[in-house]
């Protein structure tokens, strides 16, 4: 797997000029370790926790938010700054 996620992130962050940011929930994390192989900004899913990693670039808390203006729910992100 390795191989064929490097060529699509290669591919990818050619594409559109920037680099990718991983969204990695804990699920997906404990079947395919990429926090750990990858060096990309991480977009983490963990509901109503701060994660317990270091280096996260976006944590996704909630999943069913409601935000004025908008019908029904949304994720909750906080983006951290550098």
């Amino acid at each position: 797997m390795d191989a064929e996620l490097k060529e699509f992130l290669r591919t990818v962050e050619e594409a559109w000029g920037r680099e990718v940011v991983l969204y990695v929930g804990d699920d997906f994390a404990s079947r395919y370790p990429v926090r750990e192989r990858l060096d990309r900004p991480l977009w983490i899913r963990r509901l109503l926790l701060r994660p317990d990693e270091r280096g996260w670039t976006i944590w996704q808390l909630h999943g069913y938010a409601k935000v004025d203006g908008i019908e029904g729910g949304v994720d909750l992100d906080v983006m951290r700054s550098w």
